[in-house]
């Protein structure tokens, strides 16, 4: 029994006792101050028998010496410095003692490591389809003491450091427009880095959208990195719904043009690009939508008013909503509903929703015809008012006008206003809801019409004057039959209405057929001849009458000159 337990402590100590040497992972050495840090896995000492590491090294191949004795077990590490920059050097260690307390143990030696890691080449740099960070991955470096990578912005060909990392991955912005080259460079556990990879950089994708066209149109900068892109796949989301490929170009697009889309969805795009390189690598573009909307159309467009201004004028007036997407006004003109054609076009103002316009035309010798209609940006139109007609006045003894048309709410009356010779001041001469038929034969002064809607729909009435109409009086002549130089009528004189004076005249002569006077109408005689006072008597007088509508009359007669 006591043997047993006797063989049981023996193995168990052995387990633990220093009965090989270390194992050494790796001689580092540090150009700048010329060290070489030599590092080894330490040894275990069950029955205590470790007194010291004895590390040796040569230089070139030559012998071994020893350089250093390191009395701690713990110690796993050591630096020293070199007398030259010479980097052909190997080392190992020996371990003292083995627990017989005699025979010491040998590790394996190393050279100093001066081999920089194989060069790391991305496989991609894509955007993440959920985060929209733009990330570069590539595989795991084939040097064996290969531990980290250096994540590198290549702007410009100079490398400025993003990060570290011992992954295989890594986030170069999470910001996806700012888009950029980038590689990398492995590092091994001597901290000597690999030579920079060819520099990636991710597709960037744009969108447009022509709306008058239903166009959108794509455009993107390819993947820069790889030797070649096999194809190019276009990928869409409408309404949010999953991706779906939309459709396959080759490598060398770098645009796509898509037609006929639904005003009123929203698209979401990206591009999915390809590369064959020992299997299939991918890269994705970032996101790039587009919210479209169906243009607007007017739900109204109401031409108010057709009035007539001065005779030389005519205002237009009419209203319409939506405004937004709306680019000018086509007024039409004409002098009937069939022979309109484009007067002159008005641009659109966005928010505002009444419009006039002043057409200088002669209203006194017809009425116009106008309608307006409405044209989107897409050169479209998008609503036409009703046509509506100035009010013509005509008078030949009756007045007669056309009727004011397409109001909305219809035409309440119509008024024909008077305005005396010698007033300033419209009066209503005839009230009517029909067009007026007025017997203006024996009057004189101006007249118009007015125009007066009923209650409209959109809550407000308007009005419309016509062309104003002088009316000349039938022609009326009085004058003296008897005159008396000493008398208040003591003139013969011709007055009247509707005398052309600029062209009447008379003539007097005397009980022997003498003339004696030959004077224009608008010059009275004062029984005179060659400035001295006739006799008293009967002479013959003759007139000459033109009257302002064209009327022609002569009248001949008797005056007594009285004393």
């Amino acid at each position: 029994m006591r043997l047993a337990v006797l063989a049981i402590l023996f193995s168990c100590l052995s387990a633990f006792a220093v009965d090989k040497a270390p194992l050494v992972l790796r001689a580092c050495i540090n150009f700048d101050n010329q060290e070489v840090t030599l590092s080894w896995k330490k040894v275990s000492d069950g029955c205590g028998s470790f007194s010291s590491y004895d590390i040796y090294a040569n230089e070139d191949g030559g012998a071994f010496s020893r350089i250093a004795t390191i009395p701690n077990i713990n110690q796993e590490a050591y630096i020293h410095n070199i007398p030259n920059v010479n980097p052909v050097r190997s080392y190992f260690i020996r371990v003292h003692s083995l627990c017989d307390l005699l025979d010491s143990a040998q590790s394996n030696t190393v050279s100093v490591d001066v081999t920089r890691p194989s060069i790391t080449e991305l496989d991609s740099v894509s955007y993440d389809l959920v985060t929209q960070d733009i990330i570069a991955g590539w595989t795991v470096n084939p040097t064996p003491d290969s531990k980290g990578y250096l994540v590198y912005d290549y702007t410009g060909g100079i490398g400025s450091i993003l990060g570290y990392t011992q992954n295989t991955s890594f986030i170069v912005s999470s910001d996806p427009t700012n888009v950029f080259p980038v590689t990398i460079a492995a590092e091994d556990s001597c901290t000597l880095y690999a030579p920079l990879g060819t520099a990636h950089t991710v597709c960037r994708l744009s969108s447009s959208i022509d709306t008058c066209l239903k166009q959108i149109t794509l455009s993107w900068q390819r993947y820069v990195g790889w030797s070649s892109i096999d194809s190019q796949t276009v990928m869409v989301s409408i309404n949010g719904k999953p991706f779906t490929r939309l459709q396959t170009l080759t490598g060398t697009d770098n645009s796509l043009t898509i037609n006929n889309i639904v005003l009123g969805d929203t698209f979401c795009y990206y591009i999915r690009s390809y590369t064959t390189n020992g299997g299939t690598i991918t890269s994705s573009s970032n996101y790039s939508c587009i919210e479209t909307r169906a243009l607007e159309f007017p739900s109204f467009s109401y031409l108010k008013q057709v009035t007539v201004q001065n005779n030389s004028n005519i205002n237009v007036t009419w209203m319409f909503d939506k405004t937004k997407d709306q680019k000018e006004f086509i007024i039409k003109s004409g002098r009937t509903g069939s022979s309109l054609t484009e007067l002159i076009r008005i641009p659109v103002t966005q928010g505002k929703n009444e419009y006039s316009y002043v057409d200088n035309t002669d209203a006194s010798i017809s009425s116009y015809t106008y309608q307006i209609e409405t044209i989107n940006k897409c050169d479209e139109p998008t609503s036409t008012t009703l046509s509506g007609e100035s009010i013509f006045l005509s008078i030949n003894d009756l007045a007669n006008h056309n009727a004011y048309i397409n109001w909305d709410g219809g035409v309440s009356t119509y008024e024909l206003e008077h305005k005396p010779p010698t007033s300033s001041t419209w009066n209503t001469y005839d009230l009517n809801a029909l067009p007026l038929t007025t017997n203006l034969s024996d009057t004189s002064g101006s007249f118009r019409i007015v125009a007066t809607e009923n209650l409209n729909s959109f809550g407000f009435t308007e009005t419309s004057y016509s062309n104003e109409v002088e009316l000349e009086p039938k022609m009326k002549v009085y004058f003296p039959t008897a005159i008396n130089p000493r008398s208040e009528n003591n003139k013969f004189v011709v007055v009247g209405l509707g005398i052309d004076h600029t062209r009447s005249n008379y003539l007097i002569y005397n009980r022997w057929g003498e003339q004696i006077i030959h004077n224009p109408t608008t010059t009275a005689w004062k029984a005179e001849y060659k400035g001295k006072p006739v006799d008293a008597g009967t002479y013959v007088y003759i007139i000459n009458l033109f009257g302002t509508k064209g009327e022609k009359e002569t009248l001949k007669g008797i005056i007594n000159v009285l004393h």
